[in-house]
C-alpha cells in the first residue's frame, strides 16, 4: 500500500516539476517575442499596453462578481443569530454551484 502511494506521489511531483519547467521556458520565449515585436513596431506599444490592460480587467471582473454574491449571502446568513432567514445559506450554495 505504501509503495503505491509513494510511486503515485513521485509521479505527480515529476509531472508538476515538468509542467513548471515547460511553463517558464514558454514564458521566457513569449517575453523575447514580445520584446522583439515592441522593438520593431514602436508605435504599437501604447495600443498593446492598453489592450493587455483591458483584457486583464475584463477577465477579472466576472469571477469577482460571481464569488462576491454568494459570499455576501453567506455572511448575512451566518451573522443572523436568530435564524430568521434559514434558506439564505442554501441560496448562497445554489448560486455558487451555478
Amino acid at each position: 500500500m505504501n509503495r503505491s502511494i509513494i510511486k503515485i506521489s513521485m509521479f505527480i511531483s515529476y509531472k508538476i516539476i515538468f509542467f513548471f519547467i515547460i511553463t517558464y521556458i514558454l514564458l521566457f520565449f513569449f517575453w523575447i517575442y514580445l520584446g522583439c515585436f515592441c522593438a520593431v513596431y514602436k508605435n504599437t506599444q501604447i495600443h498593446l499596453f492598453i489592450d493587455v490592460s483591458l483584457s486583464f480587467i475584463f477577465s477579472f471582473i466576472p469571477p469577482f462578481i460571481i464569488y462576491l454574491v454568494p459570499g455576501i449571502f453567506r455572511i448575512m446568513s451566518l451573522k443572523n443569530r436568530k435564524n430568521e432567514h434559514p434558506y439564505m445559506y442554501k441560496l448562497s450554495y445554489l448560486i455558487q454551484m451555478l
